[in-house]
């Protein structure tokens, strides 16, 4: 240990030197010696101080050792001590502590004082009587010390001036009543004269339960019998304590655990079997079970049933009803299916016909008809290429143009598909193909199972067509499964007003009820089209039995635009070098549609400006120059266009008309003598999104049968009498019609080898279908109506309904000097008219 500490010591010193041997010396720089005297350190230290050399020049110290001062008090022993206090009295005595005047060192001790009782003792005072009397004990006295006041002794004492301290005790003992437990019962003995107390304690009573023991109960048992037992009650006659318990009785059937049952079966068949009711003889109980019968087929688990009766087509809340009786038990038993003929069952599946009315204030009338039981309604509607309903494209070409305007893809996602115009037109839907791209699509009564491509070229199912998959009554007890692509197809939808819409819209087919796609799952439901104001929305789900189902989402609406523009002068007067005349219209309109999911609005005039707004805005100036005219005064009538876009890339446009009076200076307006003007409509264009080129376009193709025994136009018999109506619109220059082979041949090879001829039949070729060309040229399209009877030909579909081979095809080709326009139209037949003759009128 001592090592340690010098080793310690050493490496301090050390380190000193090192220190002071950095600092800066200038007399060691030039002679390289320290000025050194001698050194003595005021500072004491166990060793003693330190000695050594100091250099003059930079206080650099050497230690060499240790030395002693002679003035140093501690080197020497000798302390100049004045007393620096006095503590108070502890066991030892009082604490005195001295302190050098010299060196500071300080040191205590302990003594005595001859002024403190506690070291020499109290000395006796006069003793001090309290006057107060404690009761049991007698008056507080008290013997203080002369000196410090401290109580040297206290206790009780008696008083002869005290009537309580003199009195002749007469005591009486008092107990009370209550038992207190481990102790017994607290008892006084108190002087009735001056109340002094001298004896007070526990005691036991005779009378007490609790002192003595034990209880005196009387008893008495409940008939009742309860899941413990019979209740017993106990109560003490002497201190009423209550002591309840619960016990058996003999007599008691539930005690004894048994009954004396004697039991009866009923013959009605519940759910759970016979009901079998026992009695006790004894206590009259009843308990119920149920067993099995031999001779009940609800017992032993099978009826003999007849078979099911044909379904009702009476439509229920259920649905059809079958019913089936059992042989034995005459019971009968109900089932609930669909009915496919009941549209009921499965909601009217409406097509839109061919049946369109002409363009009126409300639009035009469109029939619906549903291709199950024939109902039709009729619905108003504008329609797409119509120039007084919208400016919206009316062929290919135009639609095209209108598709990358609003900026949606023209190819679909693999460049495969070209998106069309015939399926937008007829079904609302952004399809990417035609039916006829889809290898294997079937057509039932004109509706194609698929109408081409989505975005993704995953086949778009049409809601419209009709497949013979039989199930619950309505969609929503169906069970779906997950497909492929649903969540991702979600996701390219707008995401604060269009997915909410999609999401929690009731869905319409396959007569699904307060039904919407969120209660499906986006992962079990694909958006093939989003809905829009003027989309409507379709959704693809896939069952878990095989099938998939195809949904509608109503579009949201087009927008109600109130619109309403004027010029900002009545009347403008041209002077004879005008050649324009400017002017101003000032259109104010309003939109029935939310903020949000306005895109931009445009305003335009025929020969002037356009204007792009904010949604927010509702107005806004236009500018146009008005030409001179060769008739004055003139009204010059101009069209006004609005064009609202929605954040769905819709655009919907309305106009509305205003004009001006033009007068010339020479014979300006005179308010006594008016001339009315003459109306002068502007045929200047508007800036609108496409240039309009309304060409040629085959606006209908339909076929009717004579017999129409299948109560439909896309279904027909051999040898049956049909019409032609064909309608195009547009400049035709060249008609064509083409027929399938099988339509067009003149003799017909059963499957026994028969071999029959068309004209032995009726009697020439006459009116066998042939391809036929009309050329020439009707500036404003062309209207074919014709009659044909059908040649013997292999049958397409059988009698019910079964696919036997691909439908015949009617195409019509109309043509001018620059376009072409294709539609076909597709038929079934099925057998002859002499197999159908029970039918004839």
């Amino acid at each position: 240990m001592k090592r340690a500490i010098l080793s310690l010591i050493t490496i301090i010193l050390l380190l000193s030197m090192c220190i002071n041997a950095f600092a800066y010396c200038e007399s060691f720089e030039r002679t390289g010696k320290h000025i050194n005297v001698a050194y003595v350190s005021d500072v004491h230290t166990p060793q003693g101080h330190q000695c050594g050399y100091i250099c003059q020049d930079c206080e650099l110290i050497t230690v060499t050792g240790y030395t002693t001062l002679s003035t140093c008090c501690r080197c020497t022993g000798n302390h100049n001590y004045y007393t620096l206090s006095v503590g108070s009295h502890t066991a030892y005595g009082h604490l005195v502590k001295l302190k050098c005047s010299t060196c500071g060192y300080t040191t205590s001790y302990y003594k005595k004082d001859d002024s403190c009782c506690d070291c020499v003792g109290h000395i006796r005072g006069l003793m001090e009587i309290n006057t107060e009397h404690t009761q049991g004990l007698g008056h507080y006295y008290t013997v203080p010390c002369k000196e410090c006041g401290a109580i040297i002794k206290s206790g009780y004492t008696t008083l002869a001036s005290c009537a309580i301290c003199n009195c002749s005790h007469s005591y009486t003992t008092s107990i009370s009543d209550y038992h207190t437990s481990g102790s017994g019962h607290y008892y006084t003995k108190k002087c009735s004269k001056c109340g002094y107390v001298c004896d007070s304690g526990y005691t036991e009573k005779s009378d007490c339960c609790e002192c003595r023991g034990y209880h005196n109960y009387s008893y008495s048992v409940s008939p009742a019998h309860t899941t413990y037992g019979h209740y017993v009650t106990q109560r003490c006659f002497d201190c009423g304590h209550n002591a309840d318990y619960y016990t058996t009785v003999p007599t008691c059937c539930y005690c004894r655990g048994y009954h004396n049952y004697s039991y009866t079966v009923s013959q009605e068949h519940t759910v759970d079997g016979h009901k079998k009711t026992g009695t006790c003889s004894a206590c009259g109980h009843i308990t119920v079970s149920y067993t099995t019968l031999a001779d009940c087929c609800l017992c032993r688990g099978y009826h003999d049933f007849s078979e099911w009766s044909p379904v009702s087509k009476i439509h229920e809340e259920q649905g059809h009803r079958q019913s089936r009786t059992c042989k034995i038990c005459k019971q009968t038993e109900d089932r609930f299916t669909t009915y496919r003929p009941c549209c009921l069952c499965h909601g009217h599946d409406m097509q839109k016909t061919s049946n369109i009315g002409e363009h009126t204030d409300f639009g035009h009338a469109v029939i619906y008809r549903c291709i199950t039981c024939g109902y039709e309604e009729t619905i108003y509607e504008d329609m797409f290429g119509c120039s007084l309903c919208s400016n919206t494209p009316t062929n290919q070409e135009e639609f095209m143009l209108w598709i990358q305007y609003l900026g949606i893809p023209v190819k679909s996602v693999n460049g495969n598909y070209t998106v069309s115009f015939t399926m937008y037109r007829d079904y609302g839907y952004i399809v990417y193909g035609n039916p006829q791209d889809v290898v294997n699509n079937h057509c039932v009564a004109g509706e194609y199972q698929f109408l081409g491509y989505t975005f993704d070229e995953d086949p778009f199912t049409n809601i419209s067509y009709q497949n013979t998959e039989m199930g619950p009554v309505n969609a929503n007890q169906w069970i779906y499964a997950e497909i492929s692509g649903a969540v991702e197809s979600w996701d390219r939808l707008e995401p604060s007003v269009q997915k909410p819409y999609m999401l929690h819209t009731n869905l319409i087919g396959h007569g699904a009820v307060n039904f919407t796609a969120n209660d499906i799952g986006m992962a079990k439901t694909r958006v093939q089209n989003g809905a829009s104001w003027l989309s409507t929305g379709s959704i693809y789900t896939f069952k878990t039995n095989g099938y998939y189902a195809t949904f509608k989402v109503p579009s949201m609406g087009v927008p109600d635009v109130n619109l309403n523009a004027a010029f900002t002068e009545e009347r403008l007067t041209y002077s004879a070098a005008d050649v324009h005349k400017k002017g101003y219209i000032n259109v104010n309109f309003t939109i029935d549609k939310p903020l949000k999911e306005i895109d931009y609005i445009k305003l335009s005039v025929q020969g002037g400006n356009s204007i792009i707004l904010q949604p927010h805005e509702r107005n806004g100036q236009l500018e146009l120059d008005i030409p001179i005219q060769s008739v004055m005064p003139a009204r010059y009538k101009v069209r006004v266009l609005i064009e609202v876009k929605s954040i769905f890339n819709d655009v919907h446009i309305t106009r509305e008309y205003c004009s001006v009076d033009l007068y010339k200076e020479e014979t300006p307006y005179n308010p006594t003598d008016p001339v009315q003007p003459e109306e002068i409509i502007s045929d200047l264009p508007e800036d609108i999104p496409y240039q309009a080129n309304y060409d040629i376009h085959v606006t209908d193709i339909s076929l009717t049968g004579y017999w129409n025994i299948w109560h439909l136009n896309e279904r027909f018999t051999s040898l049956e009498r049909v019409r032609l109506n064909v309608a195009v619109e547009g400049r035709v220059t060249k008609l064509s019609v083409i027929f399938s082979e099988e339509l067009k041949n003149r003799t017909y090879r059963d499957k026994y080898g028969n071999t029959y001829d068309y004209k032995e039949l009726l009697g020439s070729y006459d009116m066998c279908p042939n391809d036929i060309c009309y050329e020439g040229l009707w500036e404003n399209g062309y209207t074919l109506n014709t009659e044909y009877i059908l040649p013997l030909c292999p049958d397409t579909v059988d009698s019910s309904g079964n696919r036997i081979k691909d439908k015949y095809f009617i195409k019509i080709i109309a043509e001018n000097e620059n376009k072409e326009h294709t539609k076909e139209y597709l038929i079934d037949i099925t057998g002859n008219i002499y197999d159908f003759l029970y039918v004839q009128p």
